[in-house]
């Protein structure tokens, strides 16, 4: 037997092995610019038959081509010389396979889509035997900033002190959508090159945090330069939210898992370590903890969120058992003429917004979204406001469908060109804008489901790709991009028919808790019912009158979820009016 010496260098964070094999490692392109829209290829020779690679990526913050002790390991997972995930038959291509037929080799593409792999910056890869069986492979995959004449340059700093390779990253405006991210330098300065438009950018760095609404604004004409300097806090008092993030069945730590901290307009990111630890520098506050599922689509999990309570302290042991997926989403996107649609992120939500999970699709319009069925319904479509090239198109739906453990199902979307555009501002009951939140609509239109979809900017705007028909919209209640995280609610249904071509639709949104009496309707001469809405739990009196001056208690109700339907049997009057409060 061969005899083999581990030698462990601390600084490089790197590991030899003396061993017999010579394991060659490429990888395809080497570089590219962040425009780039196809794939990374890798190449592994010279493995023993049926050996899997341990794959582990790292951001490069300072450039300098080795992987640092501070810098963040952004992914890790392990692909098999002829190893290919399959559920129901059908091959789930978010998950890296081999698809080289010879035997001690691998050949597989990583898809790029997901915003974290386009950050400029040398990316480091590291290939590793679980067995020890070659030497650890070390290869850069360079990402740079292409040449625009446009461009953002400033400062980022805590107070009046820079920071040190902070991550600044551009979002389009209005929708807030992932354009690209540099890193700062060592003294804190960064600089990116955009198209012409109008962008909001903010600095994330694991162990600071951010306030959004002071996120820098710009817009850029052509061959326009601008100034922004941005702000991350690290304050006192600052608290911290640490755990693990494992596997839901076995346990096993979960290595480079992506993850966001928001309360309010704060946010935050950390990442995983390669032993599934994290831990987040933070204001005393509420947190709604979210891991990143587009990544995590690579190894077939499917996410949840959580809400943690840092208001008194910092808060250890928060773990986060992730469940791999057993159904699977898969089929074709292309447009009407079957074009294909690369690079689409899909997205996958079960019916009772518990779990989510991501997917992409390949060159030839194919993709796979992974969920998990436990006995109930999932919604799979892909994402109209999150990529670029379905901005001005709308996509039919297939709504929730019910999805079975082992089972694959087979959907394919078409994108259709839109002719119209929904449009309109949000805003809470003082006039207020009410950014970052969610607005979807849906419309059957010659028999096909259609979704579209859109997100608040910072004056509460939106605008969405439409076509002639009859829309419903409404606005997202939970999430990132809901109400429920400003402590508002929309009571009401908003339909909107196109023609007109750009039709306009403002929306006001409550305090949670606000009681609202909808959807009235008359039975018979006698009864009249509609809907109480407001808080599960709270006390409500709802009120009658057929003058508006005098008025008497008709019902007095313990709402046990956000809305109830109520029946006045008496409903004798010509007219009847009613009323709600709180108690």
């Amino acid at each position: 037997m061969t005899s083999r010496f581990v030698i462990i260098t601390f600084a490089a964070l790197t590991a030899s092995v003396i061993s017999a094999g010579a394991v060659g490692l490429t990888l395809s392109p080497s570089a590219t610019s962040n425009t780039y829209s196809g794939v990374l290829t890798v190449q592994i020779t010279g493995l023993t038959n049926g050996e899997p690679v341990l794959v582990e990526k790292y951001l490069d913050s300072n450039g300098n081509g080795a992987i640092d002790l501070a810098e963040p390991l952004i992914d890790s997972f392990t692909i098999r010389d002829g190893g290919v995930s399959v559920i129901g038959g059908v091959t789930n291509l978010n998950v890296p396979f081999d698809s080289n037929p010879a035997s001690g080799a691998i050949t597989t593409t990583l898809s790029l889509a997901a915003a974290i792999e386009m950050v400029v910056a040398k990316h480091m890869f590291r290939f590793i035997s679980p067995y020890g069986n070659f030497t650890p492979q070390t290869n850069s995959f360079t990402v740079t900033n292409a040449a625009l004449a446009q461009s953002v340059s400033g400062t980022v700093s805590v107070g009046l002190a820079p920071v040190p390779y902070a991550i600044v990253v551009v979002l389009s405006q209005p929708n807030f959508n992932f354009v690209t991210a540099v890193f700062a330098d060592g003294s804190g300065h960064y600089s990116v090159k955009l198209a012409p438009g109008s962008y909001g950018l903010m600095p994330v760095l694991p162990n600071y945090y951010t306030d959004q609404s002071h996120a820098g604004m710009v817009t850029l004409a052509s061959g326009q330069t601008a100034t922004a300097d941005l702000f991350l806090t690290n304050g006192s008092p600052s608290y911290t939210i640490s755990g693990q993030v494992a596997d839901a069945t076995n346990g096993a730590p979960l290595a480079g898992v992506f993850m966001q901290f928001e309360s309010g307009d704060l946010f935050a990111i950390a990442f995983t370590d390669a032993n599934g630890n994290y831990s987040a520098a933070l204001s005393p506050s509420f947190w709604r903890v979210k891991l990143e599922s587009n990544r995590l689509a690579r190894r077939a999990y499917v996410t949840a969120q959580t809400q943690v309570d840092a208001t008194a302290g910092s808060v250890a042991g928060v773990s986060l058992p992730l469940p791999k997926a057993n159904a699977l989403f898969y089929g074709r996107i292309t447009d009407n003429a079957s074009v294909p649609f690369g690079n689409i992120d899909f997205h996958a939500q079960d019916s009772v917004q518990q779990f989510k999970s991501d997917g992409y699709s390949d060159a030839s319009g194919n993709y796979a979204v992974a969920v998990l069925a436990s006995g109930g319904s999932w919604s799979d479509s892909p994402s109209t406001s999150e990529n670029p090239t379905l901005y001005n198109y709308i996509v039919n739906s297939f709504g929730d469908t019910a999805i079975s453990a082992g089972q694959a199902i087979r959907q394919d979307f078409i994108a259709t060109r839109a002719t119209a555009q929904i449009s309109g501002r949000l805003q809470d009951n003082a006039g207020n804008a009410v950014a970052g939140i969610g607005i979807g609509g849906n419309a059957t239109i010659a028999g096909t489901l259609f979704n579209i979809y859109s997100t608040t900017d910072s004056s509460g705007n939106y605008a969405m790709p439409a076509a002639a028909g009859n829309w419903s919209l409404w606005v997202n209640c939970c999430g990132n991009e809901g109400l429920d995280s400003r402590g508002l609610f929309d009571p009401f249904n908003h339909n909107v028919p196109v023609p007109p071509t750009n039709a306009v639709l403002n929306i006001t949104v409550y305090p949670t808790g606000t009681p609202f009496l909808t959807q009235p309707m008359r039975f018979s001469p006698t009864q009249f019912g509609f809907n109480l809405n407001g808080s599960p739990g709270s006390n409500y009196t709802v009120k009658a009158s057929t003058d508006l001056v005098n008025w008497t208690n008709l019902f007095s109700v313990n709402l046990s979820s956000n809305s109830m339907f109520l029946q006045d049997t008496q409903a004798t009057a010509i007219r009847k009016f009613y009323k709600v409060q709180k108690n």
